[in-house]
């Protein structure tokens, strides 16, 4: 079986599971102990406590996850360069995820005291390696390819509590849902929960990060201002799933008109009008959210700021689907170019000098980047 697709290993697999120079190699080895592993000798075993990390020197390990009934998903194999590895290494704790060494394998093993004096000693590396084990535990809870299962309703108030309580450690959970045959699969807490999520996605596509206040957002989904605590932990929670909605959304309308596009029209350029169509201009709760927030980005917290990267490269990812051929660089270029000429078209108004932005815009895109042979992709 394979793991459901991850948004942020698609998006930033480089920086997941980074290839380590020589050099930086060898600035390892004061930190760490050679280890050798038999063909077929588990490294890793999920629920069991690893010493650290394993940098592969000679051959490799295949590392796999489970899914909630116990079904093998595969992940990476980290091979010489790469090591193995993401939080739970930094204190000890069960592994989330299988590791089975591929021929004889070498390895330098770094256990976790020797790990933390690393990242202190190491800045520049400790940064690179740290940045791969978040990234990955990023990665498995959004797979779900590890971590506890739990069985039950989502209606249920433990589901609320014990989700909320992993989420707030990024501990990863695997969620079978079960629904009693006397119960509703959407219980009125989740429709409520929704209808306010909606309502945020609406208001920061209109007003961005700044105009989402938890007061005006329940007002406009029905509710008092006191149940907002009862869905969310924070305001910035609340932001964090109407960026989700919003970005949804955006990239349903464009593969739907990917869908509908007629018969000899690129996947390219079906994306292009799709997102720079006239009707932006009038209706700010339509479009890209990228386009919408890009500029508050930076100024948001920590975590906000996170998850706004996520959508920044999935636009990217999405840009580089319509464009197989192209460099990765050259995806970038033209979601810039996307997110920027909608931002000044915008500023210009819904008037004919918008329009004519848009215009400009499409045009110039379709004819340095579409190829009409590429329809379907």
């Amino acid at each position: 079986m394979n793991a459901p697709p991850s948004p942020t290993l698609e998006a930033r697999r480089a920086q997941m599971f980074p290839v380590l120079a020589a050099d930086e190699i060898a600035r390892l080895y004061r930190f760490g102990k050679p280890r050798g592993f038999a063909d077929g000798a588990h490294v890793l075993e999920t629920g069991r406590g690893s010493p650290g990390i394993y940098v592969v020197l000679k051959r490799a390990i295949r590392v796999t996850g489970r899914d909630g009934h116990g079904h093998e998903l595969p992940v990476t194999e980290h091979r010489p360069g790469n090591f193995s590895g993401e939080l739970s290494q930094l204190s000890r704790r069960p592994s989330f995820i299988d590791g089975i060494a591929l021929g004889e394998t070498n390895t330098l093993e770094i256990d976790a005291e020797q790990l933390h004096a690393l990242l202190i000693a190491e800045a520049a590396l400790g940064e690179k390696m740290m940045r791969a084990m978040i990234l990955r535990r990023v990665a498995l809870i959004e797979s779900g390819a590890g971590g506890p299962v739990l069985i039950g309703a989502a209606s249920s108030p433990d589901h609320d509590t014990l989700t909320s309580v992993n989420e707030r450690n990024m501990m990863p959970v695997i969620f079978i849902q079960y629904h009693p045959m006397s119960r509703t699969p959407n219980s009125r807490k989740e429709e409520t929960h929704e209808r306010i999520v909606d309502a945020a996605a609406r208001a920061i596509h209109r007003h961005g990060y700044a105009g989402v206040g938890v007061a005006d957002v329940m007002k406009e989904a029905g509710l008092t201002h006191g149940g907002f605590y009862a869905h969310f932990d924070s305001r910035e929670a609340l932001l964090v799933e109407a960026l989700e909605r919003a970005g949804r959304q955006s990239l349903a309308l464009t593969r739907d008109a990917k869908l509908r596009a007629g018969k000899g029209v690129s996947a390219f350029r079906s994306l292009v009008e799709t997102y720079l169509a006239d009707d932006h201009l009038s209706s700010l709760e339509t479009g890209c959210p990228v386009a919408a927030l890009s500029c508050d980005m930076p100024r948001q917290s920590e975590i906000v700021r996170e998850a706004s990267a996520v959508w920044v490269q999935r636009l990217i990812a999405f840009v580089h689907s319509t464009l197989p051929a192209a460099p990765r660089a050259t995806a970038s270029v033209v979601a810039g170019t996307l997110v920027g000429s909608l931002q000044l078209a915008r500023a210009l108004g819904s008037n004919a000098e918008g329009r004519a932005v848009l215009s400009a815009a499409r045009k110039s895109l379709i004819q340095q980047y579409d190829r009409p042979g590429a329809a379907g992709h």
